[in-house]
């Protein structure tokens, strides 16, 4: 977790593109607690303020966010959580 909220996964963004994880793509995301759907998308601005995203982040990695908010405070992540991702 970053300052912010958002929840940096340990999947490299590499590998997510080859899933079929890519912008514009809706993706099932589930944890510990809970399960939606969300956009896969490029950037905090391809969704509406406090809207769920996936993203590539800067590092390269997946990382799941609250555009405008924060994303381990609502869903209740930690350190350590589970979370997974498939295609819709």
């Amino acid at each position: 977790m970053d300052r912010f909220g958002n929840a940096q996964l340990s999947l490299p963004g590499d590998d997510a593109a080859r899933a079929g994880l890519v912008p514009g793509t809706t993706v099932t995301l589930a944890w510990d607690g809970g399960k939606m759907p969300v956009t896969f998308a490029t950037t905090f601005g391809d969704v509406r303020p406090g809207e769920l995203v996936c993203y590539r982040d800067s590092s390269g990695l997946v990382a799941i966010a609250v555009a405008g908010g924060n994303a381990a405070a609502r869903l209740g992540l930690r350190q350590g959580s589970t979370v997974t991702l498939a295609l819709i």
